[in-house]
This record gives structure tokens, sequence and C-alpha cells, in this order.
């Protein structure tokens, strides 16, 4: 008989830098990345009328009819860049808007997150709605013209940009680095007998089937999904997401798929010493499982959580990203 273990949510109290994570939206919008290849097939020929100056990743400025009518959304690409796409709006990205009225064409408003930081896509909900949605399939490193009609704008922004009928707003975006939802490497066959097998939906989110005889009395590792990434060193800075559960427990003693996004964090700030040395060497994209035996951890470290000190630990990680 196995136990099944599925990922609720029950709180970590490893020290696994949940502070600052971002609750996840409910209006997630998402898309098959293979259907990105004709994402940009559209006509545009408002924006074709419009023309940027400017590396990528510097303010840059537009040159466009004045004034220009904006009948409905529209986007191209200035710069494509080679990075993973977006595929649904909950996702972590760099990302900086400006913005332009089509009354003037000048650029009345750069938005967005600061060198290093980001945000989930669907934050642009609350200050530019439908822009989230015309960020999907944009690639990491690209450069993208948008346009918004005015009632796709806040009433209140549309108000004091003074637009008025079949007027919006142009923006150009600069998308930096994007964080896949999940490991999203090639399937390991792994022949070891005892261990917890993983299952996962069909977003990647892992759960738990911990066999019913004893745990392992040393630590075990086991690479589920292998990626083709960078390889993580301790020092490391990562974006991940991890699910640990007790061998004997019920729920999870940890799960940030449960807690929202995870800014990046140093693995060795993150995860047990005994973690750190099995995830050194693990690549970008993978996912990897690591049991820790009943006693690993120092009884200091457990004072005040919920983790039981006599029994083994069971962690599933993905390692996402590498911080840029």
């Amino acid at each position: 008989m196995r136990k099944p273990v599925v990922a609720l949510t029950a709180v970590s109290a490893l020290a696994l830098a949940l502070v600052g994570c971002t609750a996840v939206t409910p209006n997630t919008t998402r898309v098959d990345a293979s259907s990105c290849g004709s994402a940009f097939d559209a006509d545009t020929p408002t924006l074709d009328t419009v023309s940027v100056t400017g590396e990528a990743g510097e303010s840059p400025s537009l040159s466009m009819p004045n004034p220009l009518q904006i009948p409905r959304n529209e986007r191209t690409i200035v710069t494509e860049g080679e990075g993973a796409p977006i595929t649904d709006t909950s996702q972590l990205a760099h990302t900086t808007v400006w913005v332009a009225p089509s009354t003037s064409g000048k650029i009345a408003a750069t938005m967005g997150s600061d060198e290093g930081q980001m945000g989930p896509v669907d934050q642009w909900a609350q200050y530019l709605p439908g822009l989230a949605e015309e960020l999907l399939c944009v690639p990491g490193g690209s450069r993208v013209l948008i346009t918004l009609p005015a009632d796709d704008l806040l009433p209140q922004l549309a108000t004091e940009l003074q637009l008025g009928e079949n007027q919006g707003v142009v923006l150009l975006v600069d998308v930096g680095q994007v964080v896949p939802l999940a490991a999203d490497g090639a399937d390991v066959f792994n022949a070891d007998r005892g261990l917890p097998a993983v299952i996962r939906d069909t977003t990647g989110r892992p759960g738990l089937v911990i066999p019913s005889g004893d745990a392992p009395t040393e630590v075990r590792t086991q690479t589920l999904l292998k990626g083709d990434g960078e390889a993580i060193t301790a020092d490391s800075t990562v974006f991940f997401r991890t699910l640990g559960v007790a061998w004997r427990g019920h729920e999870p003693f940890v799960n940030t798929w449960a807690q929202g996004h995870m800014p990046a964090t140093p693995i060795n700030q993150a995860f047990p010493e005994a973690v750190v040395k099995a995830l050194e060497g693990a690549t970008v994209g993978s996912q990897v499982m690591v049991v820790l035996p009943a006693g690993e951890l120092p009884g200091e470290a457990l004072q005040g959580t919920n983790i039981p000190a006599d029994d083994a630990l069971v962690f599933v990680i993905d390692v996402l990203a590498i911080a840029e």
C-alpha cells in the first residue's frame, strides 16, 4: 500500500525565504508554448506607422503620426530575445513599460520593475488591463510594441491622458528575464526502489506518493527531470519551487507552489546543508528529489516548526532559473 500526499497548503518553517512572495492571481491566462510560433502573424497597420529609436534596455523615443487612431489591440516585436517565452500571466518576468498617448506620441510615463527585480506578469492588470495577455508568447530579452484602446485602460488613466474616442496608448515594453512556472527538463528513468513517487499535474505542480515501507537511513537523491540549463552551485541565487513532506506526514511542511512566487534566493540560505549538497551541479530546468533520513537536521533547527525530528524528510525541488 502507498499513501498519497498531495500538495496542499502547509507553510514552511525551514527559513525558505517566503518573505516577498506574491499571491497567485486567480484570473491567470495561459497558452501552450507550441502555439506561439504564429502568435505575431496578425497584420499591424497602426504599429506599422510607429518607429522606435534606442537600444533595448535603454530609454527609447517613439515617432508616430499625431494624433494616431487606436481602433484595436495590436502588437509587434521590435527586437526578439532568445529567452524563455511568457506562456502564463502568473509567471515572474522583468518588465519595463513606456507609455505614449496616441494624442501626442510622446512618452508620458515609465512603469515597471527596477533593474534586477521582477514580478508576475499579471501585476499589470491593476494598471493597464489587457497588457498581460498581450505579453503572452513574448520571449525573454525582447522589446515589443503594443497598442491598447482607451476602453482597455483604467478610466482614470484615460482621463488623465485626455483620450477620446478611437484613441489609446502605444506601449513599448522591454521584457528581461522570464522565469518558467515549473521544471521543464526531460524525464529521467530511475531504477531505485523504496523511494517516493512524484506525480505532476498539467501545470507541472508535483505531488508525492510515499511508500509504506521504512524510510532510507542515508541521504538519497534522484534527478526526476533533467534540464539543459546552467549548473547551479551552493552560492547560486536561484528561482525555485519546492514541496517538502515528512515520510509519515499527511500534509507538506513546505509548499511554495501554494504560497505564490518565490524571490530568487541563494540555495545555501534556502535549504539545509544536506539538501544544498544534493542540489550542487543540478541544471536549470531540473526537478530533484532529496530524501533526508530522520535525525539529519539538528534539533535546534526544528524548534518552533511543525517538522518532526524523528521522521525522514522528502524535498522535491524545481530549479527554474538562475537570477540574472
